[in-house]
């Protein structure tokens, strides 16, 4: 006997949307993919994906006795852009608030102490993009929605706005998670929409992705590719907007992903002046912070 998923659903929902499970295995078929992926050089400059791939085939490596992942999803959508937000320099709708890794890890920590004091100690580990682990493939295993033709999970329910996090842990719940019907049909809009031609078919091809080229990209944005951000400067929601399913997307109510202000980021004189340090300092709580200064002024050039 395992534990209930009830009570599991219970204690997660207090923070998130949707939660799902599914006993941890190995990802044979996946890993192949991802293997071609990555020898076609689709991943661009992106090197870590290479790394660690017996540990993305099996991720029970990263946590002794692993049997189960929990996995959950994470509404940050916003209809309405902050009074900050430049048409001609867009930030993603994912970046306006507080960095999601510290937000959505913080609240999962907090659920794995209150479930130990009902449950007694386990060991865990928590997964938010900070572990060589494929985080949509387990959220499709659990029952939380197809990988559509944008590479995104989409959930019917909620569209695609939404981050995914993880907890791992060593004992077994009792419940059977069904996997998802692939609900895209004969819609290609994602794929039309792209001014890259990132897109083809359940397959992004990264290193012609706007998101990439904005965040992942340490260099400037290769010059075949000026005319083509769509004046996105942080990120790129195309593919989402122009998703039919996230018409049923609403406004998260996550006070922590209520947007900054990020103002001081669309002043050039202020930014020319100031030091990386200074930059991270004064984006230290966005997503943003991943990127250098440098690369944020290069990005915002071009789209203004």
């Amino acid at each position: 006997m395992g534990v209930s998923f009830s009570l599991i659903e219970k204690n997660f929902l207090k923070y998130f949307q949707k939660v799902g499970v599914c006993p941890l295995e190995k990802l044979d078929k996946e890993i192949l993919y991802l293997e071609k992926w990555l020898k076609q050089q689709k991943h661009g400059k992106m090197k870590y994906l290479e790394n660690h791939i017996e540990i993305r085939k099996n991720p029970k490596l990263l946590l002794d006795n692993a049997k189960t992942a929990i996995v959950v999803l994470k509404n940050y959508f916003q209809k309405q852009t902050p009074n900050w937000y430049h048409e001609k320099a867009k930030i993603s709708n994912y970046a306006w608030g507080k960095d999601y890794h510290k937000v959505i890890r913080n609240q999962l920590e907090k659920i794995i102490q209150e479930l130990k004091l009902i449950l007694g100690n386990f060991s865990y580990r928590i997964c938010v993009d900070s572990a060589p682990f494929m985080d949509k493939v387990w959220a499709k295993k659990s029952g939380l929605g197809w990988i559509g033709k944008n590479t995104n999970l989409i959930n019917p329910k909620m569209g695609s706005y939404f981050f995914i996090g993880t907890v791992l842990v060593d004992f077994i719940i009792d419940y059977q998670s069904i996997i998802m019907k692939d609900y895209c049909g004969t819609c290609n809009k994602c794929i039309e929409a792209c001014p890259t031609q990132a897109l083809k078919p359940y397959e992004i091809d990264a290193s012609k992705c706007i998101s990439y080229l904005t965040i992942e990209l340490k260099e400037d944005t290769p010059q075949e590719f000026n005319n083509q951000l769509s004046d996105w400067a942080y990120g790129c929601d195309i593919c989402q907007q122009v998703c039919p399913w996230n018409r049923f997307s609403k406004d998260h109510e996550e006070s922590d992903f209520k947007p900054l202000d990020l103002s001081f980021l669309f002043d050039l004189k202020e930014l020319e002046t100031m030091s990386n340090k200074q930059f991270q300092k004064k984006i230290s709580e966005s997503a943003i912070s991943r990127i250098h200064k440098n690369k944020w002024l290069q990005n915002l050039r071009k789209n203004k």
